[in-house]
């Protein structure tokens, strides 16, 4: 691994009370804040340069700005920032405007997870080399402090396979028996057990994910997460490494009372008051 390419995908509107079906709003600019911290810990720790892609999906456009001051303010001219979807102040809505490469503006509006992978493919063809490990991420992740470095050294050690953060508990309905449990291996200070789901969040390398370019970019059509690594998995063998217990938390909706439970509270609770900028 020579450097790293960060691509996060950040969702979110204000005033957040508009929205009171989506209550992680109000702790997403928080959130940003805690990731970027979180990369530049890593990059100090393991001395690897990096580039930090926010790409802004259906997200008011004054806190795209206030983001994009603070991006800047904390990492320069590593912090990069893509719209993929523009949405006006006063829309209240559920269907963005979508921003074309050419700068016109449709209203079709793709999935933003799997829009997510079409445009992070081509960031990465226009950022990554040979030597960069490729970071999917979210606005709605908690990470534990030493996360980024124990999962980029076991990327760094499986080159060719792919690693995820998030303990998707998902995976213990269907992933059981030996054959999962047997493969749990211990590195970089850490328990990593094979999966075939990761919610959207995981870590590659160019030998991976350009391994399967045509799988990625499909997945636009909303094939679903585990279809998805499991085509990966029978088209070439990757393994798709798990933490065990997890270093990442998924604040959406209904998972949110599980943080007092899980130990993720104090970070959670930082996060409006580290939003404040």
């Amino acid at each position: 691994m020579d450097n790293a390419l960060f691509l996060y995908r950040f969702h979110c509107r204000e005033p957040a009370s508009k929205w009171p079906g989506l209550p992680t709003y109000h702790i997403r600019p928080g959130i940003f804040v805690h990731t970027m911290e979180k990369v530049l810990h890593f990059s100090k720790e393991l001395n690897v340069p990096f580039q930090f892609v926010c790409m802004f999906d259906n997200s008011t456009p004054s806190l795209v700005e206030r983001c994009e001051k603070k991006m800047k303010k904390m990492l320069g001219e590593n912090g990069i920032s893509v719209v993929t979807n523009a949405m006006d102040d006063v829309d209240t809505t559920d269907h963005p405007r979508r921003m074309c490469d050419d700068g016109t503006i449709t209203r079709k509006y793709l999935h933003g997870s799997w829009t997510f992978f079409v445009v992070g493919m081509n960031e990465i063809k226009k950022r990554a080399d040979s030597g960069t490990a490729i970071f999917f991420t979210e606005c709605d992740y908690l990470y534990k402090d030493e996360s980024f470095v124990k999962g980029f050294r076991m990327i760094d050690a499986h080159d060719g396979d792919f690693v995820t953060l998030y303990e998707h508990p998902q995976i213990y309905d269907y992933n059981k028996g030996p054959e999962w449990e047997s493969r749990k291996k211990n590195f970089a200070g850490h328990t990593w057990r094979p999966a075939s789901s990761t919610c959207l969040t995981f870590i590659g390398t160019m030998k991976s994910i350009g391994k399967y370019p045509e799988m990625f970019l499909e997945s636009q059509n909303d094939w679903g997460d585990t279809r998805l690594w499991h085509n990966i998995y029978h088209a070439g063998g990757s393994t798709l490494w798990m933490s065990v217990p997890t270093l990442s938390w998924h604040c959406f909706s209904h998972n949110m009372a599980g943080a007092e439970r899980n130990g993720w509270s104090e970070i959670l609770h930082a996060m409006p008051q580290k939003g404040n900028f």
